[in-house]
């Protein structure tokens, strides 16, 4: 049955409808609020929608990085021994997002 969970992130309260158990809701929610202010410490983005895109693609690059790997580390072994940084799948990915990261931080000087 859904029920709602209040969440906040950036100081910005969201009702939140799930299954979900709440804790769980709201560590999700801690999760994404502590990536944006990781990103709002570190970089020159001006726009909060600049920082959201660069906080979820580091969230999506933890992603996929456990995803093919099984583990977050950047040593996890993969395959026969293979380290997880020499996975082709994982160098494509990585090269991806620092181009997106790229443009963005790009975009953020010209406004």
């Amino acid at each position: 049955m859904k029920k709602t969970v209040e969440v906040s992130i950036m100081g910005h309260k969201f009702q939140v409808r799930t299954d979900s158990e709440d804790t769980y809701v709201k560590d999700v929610a801690a999760f994404v609020d502590k990536k944006i202010n990781g990103i709002l410490g570190v970089t020159k983005a001006a726009s909060s929608v600049n920082v959201v895109i660069l906080a979820a693609m580091n969230i999506a690059d933890e992603y996929m990085r456990m995803k093919l790997t099984g583990k977050p580390e950047k040593t996890e072994k993969v395959g026969q021994g293979e380290k997880s940084e020499k996975h082709p799948k994982v160098q494509d990915v990585r090269k991806r997002i620092k181009g997106l990261i790229d443009l963005i931080e790009k975009e953020c000087e010209i406004n």
